[in-house]
């Protein structure tokens, strides 16, 4: 008799969650945790007091108790991460990758990446942005024109080199 291949565990999706827990942790559903096995690179579960990590961040088992792991580069975590119903960090980064967008920051694993236009090419914010500078594609519209004229720049968009990163902020740099 041939043996198939065995498949490798996956969490349950949220839907499937409270299922899952009332079948592993029938005492104590909101007890159940899937999370990744950093020791062995697979998913595990497990039965354990419910627990939050901070902000930026998620919890794996090492080898069998938490353990708070950073998000990876492409997700973020705004909020305390729940072990009971989540496996990831919960929001994806955006991507700055329409039209005149560039990369500004992205250097948190709390918070989303910020964009702008590239003023070098032309391009300017389609409405006015929280931010003269930069834009959060998750709070606000982020969308880019190009000018027609790139001389008009200068008159109708802030020019960024006058400006520095100063505690997550950008702030005008001042002239010695």
């Amino acid at each position: 008799m041939k043996w198939g291949k065995s498949y490798d565990f996956v969490c349950p999706t949220k839907t499937q969650w409270n299922l899952r827990a009332k079948e592993k942790c029938p005492e104590c559903k909101s007890c159940y945790a899937c999370l990744l096995n950093i020791t062995y690179k697979k998913y595990d579960e497990d039965c354990q007091s419910p627990d939050f990590a901070g902000l930026g961040g998620k919890f794996v088992f090492q080898p069998k108790n938490f353990n708070f792991a950073k998000c990876r580069a492409e997700r973020y975590q705004p909020i305390p991460f729940e072990t009971n119903g989540t496996t990831d960090c919960i929001f994806q980064k955006s991507s700055c990758s329409e039209e005149g967008q560039v990369v500004c920051k992205n250097m948190s694993v709390d918070e989303d990446v910020s964009c702008r236009c590239d003023h070098t090419k032309g391009y300017k914010f389609v409405s006015n942005t929280t931010n003269p500078c930069y834009c959060i594609q998750s709070k606000e519209d982020c969308s880019c024109f190009k000018l027609d004229n790139i001389s008009e720049v200068g008159k109708q968009n802030i020019d960024i080199s006058k400006w520095e990163v100063n505690n997550r902020k950008f702030v005008k740099t001042r002239r010695k």
